[in-house]
C-alpha cells in the first residue's frame, strides 16, 4: 500500500478536526437553545403588553418591566454561558494540541523523499522529538487566566447579545398590527440576536481549536529543525477559500515564522520535503513540484475565477492593476496578533477602485 503524501496525511487531519469541531457545535448548541427557549415565552407576553398601547415608542417600552425582566435574564443566560464558551476553548485546545502531536510525525514522514530507503527513512524518524503536550499548552497558552481570548470572552459576549436583544426586540415593533404579528415579528428576531451569539461562540471555539493544532504544528517542527528545513503554506483551494490564503498557497516559510491565517481559517503547514543535500547525502534529487495559489487560481474556468474576485476586482486583475500575492493583507487582531486576510479591490487600489465598480 503506497503512502500517503503530505497533502493527503493533511487532509486527513482537517476531516479529523471537523469531526471534533462538530461535536463541540452540537454540545453549545443543545445549550443555546435552552437559554433562548428560557425567554421566549416572556418575549410573547411582551408582545401582547405592546398591542394594547395605543402609541408604543422606543422609550416606553423599555420602561416597562417586563421589558427590563427580559434583558435581565438574557443578560443572566449569557453571562452563564461564558463558562461554556470557555470550557469548549479549553477541550478545542486539547483537541488541537493532541491531533497536532499525532499528525506532525505522520506529515515529517509523508513529506520525505518518496525514493528513500527504508533503512534511511527509519532512521530519520527515530531522530524525531516528541514534544511534551504540556509544553504545548504553555506555547499555545489561549485560555489562561490572563489570556487575550478569555478576557474577550468574559467582556464582549455577554454584553454583546443582551445589546443585540435590546436592539433587536425594539426594532421588531410594529404599530397597528394585532400581538400575533408582533409576536411573531419580536420572536423572529430575538432569534437573530441569539443566533449571533451562538455563531460568534462558533467562531470563537472553531478558530482556537485551529489555532491550537497550528501552533502544536509549529512547535514540534521547531524542535525536529534538522529534518523539518522549513514550512509550506497549503490551503484548502476550494471556492470557499479565501484569495488571502489561495495567494499564500504553496509558499516557503522558515519554521521561525508561524501560520497565520484568519480567523476561521483552513490553511495548515505542511513540512518542506527534507533532501538528501539536507542529510548530508551525495545522490541525484527527484523534485518536488508544488502548485502555487495563483497557478491553480488561473486553472480555473473563468466563471469561477469572476465569482472569487467579483467582477470588479477580476478586470482590475486582468488588466495587471495588482500582483496576485498583494490580495493577502495583515491586520492585528488582538487575540492572535497578526493575522492575514483577503485585500479589497479599495485596498489595493485606493480611490481608483471606483474606476473598476463603475464598469
Amino acid at each position: 500500500m503506497p503512502r500517503p503524501t503530505a497533502i493527503e496525511a493533511a487532509l486527513q487531519f482537517r476531516q479529523q478536526l471537523n469531526s471534533l469541531e462538530m461535536a463541540s457545535f452540537r454540545r453549545m448548541s443543545r445549550i443555546y437553545a435552552r437559554l433562548m427557549l428560557s425567554v421566549s415565552d416572556e418575549v410573547e407576553k411582551l408582545a401582547a403588553e405592546i398591542a394594547d398601547m395605543e402609541e408604543p415608542k422606543r422609550a416606553d417600552i423599555l420602561k416597562l418591566a417586563r421589558m427590563r425582566r427580559i434583558l435581565r435574564q438574557v443578560e443572566i443566560q449569557a453571562a452563564g454561558f461564558v463558562s461554556i464558551i470557555e470550557n469548549e476553548v479549553v477541550f478545542a485546545q486539547e483537541d488541537g494540541i493532541q491531533l497536532a502531536t499525532q499528525s506532525a510525525l505522520r506529515l515529517i514522514e509523508a513529506s520525505l523523499p518518496p525514493d528513500m530507503p527504508d533503512a534511511l527513512k527509519a532512521q530519520v524518524i527515530q531522530s524525531f522529538t516528541a514534544l511534551d503536550s504540556d509544553v504545548i499548552v504553555n506555547v499555545a497558552g489561549l485560555i489562561g487566566d490572563d489570556s487575550p481570548l478569555r478576557t474577550k470572552i468574559e467582556s464582549d459576549f455577554g454584553e454583546g447579545v443582551a445589546g443585540q436583544v435590546e436592539q433587536h426586540l425594539l426594532d421588531g415593533i410594529v404599530r397597528g398590527q394585532n400581538p400575533q404579528v408582533i409576536a411573531r415579528r419580536l420572536a423572529s428576531n430575538l432569534e437573530t440576536s441569539m443566533g449571533s451569539g451562538l455563531r460568534w461562540a462558533m467562531s470563537t471555539v472553531r478558530t482556537a481549536q485551529i489555532k491550537s493544532y497550528q501552533l502544536a504544528n509549529h512547535a514540534t517542527y521547531q524542535a525536529n529543525s534538522h529534518i523539518v528545513p522549513a514550512w509550506i503554506w497549503h490551503s484548502a483551494l476550494d471556492d470557499r477559500t479565501c484569495l488571502s490564503c489561495i495567494s499564500q498557497h504553496g509558499t516557503e516559510h522558515p519554521i521561525t515564522e508561524r501560520l497565520n491565517d484568519h480567523h476561521n481559517g483552513r490553511c495548515a503547514p505542511l513540512p518542506k520535503a527534507i533532501t538528501y543535500a539536507d542529510l548530508g547525502l551525495n545522490v541525484k534529487e527527484r523534485p518536488v513540484e508544488t502548485v502555487q495559489g495563483e497557478q491553480w487560481f488561473r486553472q480555473q474556468p473563468t466563471a469561477t475565477r469572476r465569482a472569487m474576485m467579483g467582477p470588479a476586482m477580476y478586470e482590475a486583475y486582468k488588466k495587471g492593476e495588482f500582483a496576485f500575492e498583494d490580495l493577502s493583507q495583515p491586520y492585528d487582531d488582538e487575540v492572535y496578533g497578526e493575522l492575514l486576510r483577503q485585500a479589497s479591490l479599495k485596498d489595493l487600489l485606493g480611490r481608483r477602485a471606483k474606476e473598476f465598480y463603475a464598469r
